[in-house]
């Protein structure tokens, strides 16, 4: 009974605006080996809180989450360095290794994904192409646009890659850009505003 009422005020405390309490409750909830939980934390991966962000990776690696690597991985692309260092580290405890040599928590991390030949890795690509939350706006554009780039590079050397991605992809970098704002300030254009190539015809359904 304690438990189960510990479990739920951790659960409530992660709709807190305070990102300081969601991510205590995201650290608590890495000491909680149930369902709800995991669950729980595999939606805090995309908190608008980087330090949320990064405690809930560290979290599902020290429960051994074998649901979240593709989650871990698509957060690679993550525009906080940190993030992704402890995305890798989070990979490291469920077997996933490799990721560490890739990801070192620096501006070429996006590159060594592009070039490292794990299909998946283009997941973490696509994530960084779409992140709406960052530190800086600039910074954040400058990150995305480094994806977007990586992946027009893709596209015309192995089309195959992106597949299941081309129209979400293609829409994203072509979309102009445009620094507006929504709600509370945060960013809702997602546009990048470059050339992105159509879908060849050996790659549809």
């Amino acid at each position: 009974m304690f438990e189960r009422a510990k479990l739920n005020w951790h659960l409530r405390n992660l709709e807190s605006e305070s990102w300081k309490r969601r991510e205590a409750a995201v650290i608590a909830l890495g000491e909680i080996e149930d369902k709800e939980s995991i669950n729980a934390l595999l939606e805090a991966l995309k908190d608008p809180a980087y330090e949320v962000r990064r405690a809930a990776a560290k979290s599902l690696g020290r429960l051994r989450a074998r649901e979240a690597i593709e989650p871990l991985i698509e957060l690679l692309g993550d525009a906080s360095d940190t993030v992704r260092q402890y995305a890798a580290s989070g990979l490291a405890s469920l077997g996933e290794r490799s990721w560490r040599e890739i990801i070192r928590g620096e501006k070429e991390d996006l590159q060594r994904l592009a070039s490292c030949g794990d299909p998946r890795a283009i997941g973490a690509l696509v994530n960084a192409l779409k992140q709406v939350h960052g530190f800086h706006e600039r910074s954040l554009l400058k990150h995305r646009k480094a994806a977007a780039e990586l992946l027009v590079d893709i596209a015309s050397k192995t089309p195959s890659l992106l597949k299941p991605y081309w129209g979400e992809v293609q829409n994203l970098a072509c979309w102009r850009h445009t620094d507006t704002a929504g709600s509370g300030g945060l960013h809702t254009d997602v546009g990048i505003g470059i050339e992105f190539p159509d879908e060849p015809a050996e790659t549809e359904s």
